[in-house]
């Protein structure tokens, strides 16, 4: 009798790691309000839909940092819908963000630490390779909304500013979940993913319209995936 086959089960696909871009999203970083001013910046990255890139920007922007930067920093999978960034870096999604908060985990139980020298060795072999620190989603809670509302996550978002310099949180997708509007006032800022010519601009005044309702700071925005007809190193020249 013949067993029966088992197909492999393929990883998920790891989000880009565009480390010849870093240059540009430090530059983006430097040039966020409060960034020289104050002690600690949160910035939200979030997008109008699911697949504008926004989890792409969010983890480039934390490379960035760690790159340029000695100063502390560290991504936070803030996307309790659809959390994809356990699975670039390949560990669980659990003792996350919701177990930091909800049951009272510390900090160093939660905090990964994420080494530049996985993305480019070449850069650090006679130096210590700069990092980053990571915080998965943690255990689905029942309610976004409530969970972003309690005052236990202020509290341990308050701790986290104590202990870096630079938090970005990746966040659901604003048109379709609350929770993001909301999260988003409870940072320094948000940067609006759009993907070219592929979001609506009707769905983009939507998701500013909602993150004016909870009176949060709007950043700027990305545009993504937008393609260079002239060679995209000439534009440096231009």
């Amino acid at each position: 009798m013949k067993g029966k086959k088992i197909a492999a089960v393929e990883p998920p696909p790891r989000l880009p790691v565009m480390a010849h871009m870093f240059d540009q999203f430090y530059r983006v970083i430097l040039n966020l309000p409060g960034f020289k001013s104050k002690d600690s910046l949160v910035v939200l990255v979030s997008a109008s839909a699911v697949g504008e890139g926004a989890s792409t920007i969010a983890l480039n922007l934390a490379y960035a940092y760690a790159h340029d930067s000695a100063k502390r920093a560290v991504l936070i999978d803030g996307n309790l819908r659809r959390p994809s960034l356990h699975e670039h870096f390949g560990v669980p999604r659990e003792k996350g963000l919701t177990d930091l908060v909800e049951d009272g985990l510390s900090l160093e139980e939660v905090l990964l630490r994420i080494n530049l020298e996985d993305t480019d060795s070449s850069l650090y072999r006679k130096q210590t390779p700069p990092s980053f620190h990571f915080l998965p989603v943690g255990r689905p809670v029942p309610n976004p909304t409530i969970f972003f509302q309690s005052a236990e996550f202020q509290t341990r978002l308050e701790a986290l500013r104590q202990a870096f310099t630079f938090i970005v949180i990746d966040g659901s997708p604003l048109v379709r979940y609350p929770e993001s509007s909301l999260l988003a006032s409870r940072t320094d800022g948000v940067i609006l993913v759009i993907r070219h010519e592929a979001t609506s601009w009707e769905v983009v005044q939507v998701s500013k319209r909602y993150l004016q309702m909870t009176e949060a700071t709007i950043i700027g925005a990305i545009l993504n995936h937008k393609r260079f007809f002239i060679p995209e190193w000439i534009y440096r020249y231009l």
